[in-house]
């Protein structure tokens, strides 16, 4: 066996980890086992060419060296794991460390993948910013965030999900979203049950999650200055206004010991009419 198939063998084995390594976690775990199982062979086999010639193990410690240097090091650097590869490649004793190593960057794979799924998500977010200020929507999506909870994605997203807003009123657009309970009724009996969930299922989802930011104390910071900023004194004054009313109906539910799930839908659906209040509000 030559140190060239040696260390073809090995760099095959280390881009089968780096595949898996950028993939997920699955994928990570069986290049691990596939390079362990790769290393401890071919660290077996420098270990009996040494032990023939000196002078030719020091050439193949060499070209070995070079080899991890040149496909390990990146990982190992973008990870910060110390190592010494010089040293790692001259002892043969050492190059079974390789190993515990390996597994550490293949483990390290899920962390990767989170990585690279929230640097993907940037780049998606800002791209959408881009669009929500130079789109026909922008003065609605201004106008909406001057509410609490509302960022400009939120704003964007709501602006484009529902569209018209004319077509409906502060009291029905909760309805649309599927924000009222379900009512199942008796005679003089009225059960209300969960929510409907009818309708668009993101702009929901988008005011629910929006709806949670009320239930801190209400003091406006400069983020949601710098938003009042965009938008016209009408809608600032009506953003301030709704935002005082959604966190003193938080605290309403919280002194009456309301789930603080079923509250937030409450506050969720009372917020869908203050978003079409700023909506429907001229420029």
């Amino acid at each position: 066996m030559t140190i060239y198939a040696i260390v073809s063998g090995l760099g095959a084995a280390i881009l089968l980890l780096t595949s898996g390594y950028l993939f997920g976690a699955r994928q990570g775990v069986l290049a691990r086992d596939l390079l362990r199982r790769q290393v401890q062979l071919q660290a077996a086999s420098l270990d009996q060419l040494q032990e023939r010639s000196s002078s030719e193990a020091t050439e193949r410690e060499t070209s070995l060296r070079n080899a991890i240097e040149g496909v390990l090091a990146p990982l190992v650097e973008r990870e910060r794991i110390s190592l010494d590869l010089a040293q790692l490649a001259s002892r043969p004793g050492r190059r079974r460390e390789l190993v515990p190593l390996l597994d550490r960057i293949a483990d390290v794979g899920r962390f990767e993948t989170v990585l690279l799924t929230t640097a993907r998500r940037a780049r998606l977010d800002r791209a959408i910013a881009e669009m929500a200020a130079n789109s026909e929507y922008t003065p609605v999506v201004r106008r909406l965030c001057c509410l609490r909870g509302v960022s400009t994605l939120t704003g964007f997203g709501l602006a484009v999900e529902i569209g018209d807003w004319q077509r409906f009123t502060g009291s029905t657009i909760g309805a649309y979203l599927g924000l009222v309970p379900t009512e199942s009724s008796t005679g003089s009996k009225r059960v209300q049950g969960s929510i409907t969930k009818a309708g668009n299922t993101h702009a929901r989802r988008l005011l629910v999650e929006a709806a949670w930011h009320h239930r801190k104390a209400y003091r406006p910071g400069l983020t949601m200055q710098a938003r009042w900023n965009l938008a016209p004194a009408a809608a600032r004054a009506r953003g301030h206004q709704g935002n005082q009313r959604l966190h003193d109906r938080w605290e309403v539910f919280t002194e009456r010991k309301k789930r603080p799930v079923i509250a937030n839908v409450a506050i969720a659906r009372e917020l869908a009419g203050w978003c079409w209040s700023l909506a429907v509000m001229d420029g």
